[in-house]
């Protein structure tokens, strides 16, 4: 069931928006079959990464500005929405295959979840960035490939 997103439950909703529609249009390198197995928002356990295996992907709403505008009289209310994914892999290429496939996903206002699409959402794109931040583990020490994807939307509905 699709999460259709309006003024009135624009945070929680927008997260749980972005996680389904990378659910819906993200390729699993790993061929688990289904991608709510590994795309998580950040009420994610740690039995859920546990079992996720690499690559996983946590999603979070990290901030939320509305600037009201005073045009001609009429006053307009614009929002913005700010979100970090992170991802972790074990390998170098599914992190930068993955980490480019989230990148194009969220910039097409076409894509959704199934049911709405960033367009019928009101959600617009504004900007994109990612830090890579890999890491060792273990005590017999694996590196983890990670990166740091931040991405702002303009949510224009009414």
């Amino acid at each position: 069931m699709g999460v259709q997103v309006t003024k009135s439950n624009l945070g929680n909703t927008a997260l749980k928006f972005i996680r389904d529609v990378l659910r819906e249009n993200l390729t699993d390198p790993s061929s688990r079959g289904d991608n709510s197995s590994w795309i998580f928002m950040t009420n994610a356990t740690k039995k859920d990464i546990d079992s996720a295996g690499y690559p996983f992907v946590v999603i979070d709403l990290i901030d939320k500005r509305m600037k009201q505008l005073d045009i001609a009289g009429n006053s307009y209310l614009n929002e913005f929405l700010t979100f970090e994914i992170r991802l972790w892999a074990d390998k170098i290429a599914d992190r930068n295959t993955v980490s480019d496939e989230i990148m194009t996903i969220l910039q097409d206002n076409s894509k959704g979840d199934g049911t709405y699409t960033f367009k019928q959402n009101y959600l617009k794109f504004k900007s994109y960035s990612e830090v890579s931040e890999d890491f060792y583990q273990g005590t017999k020490p694996e590196i983890i490939r990670a990166k740091r994807i931040t991405v702002t939307f303009k949510y224009y509905g009414i």
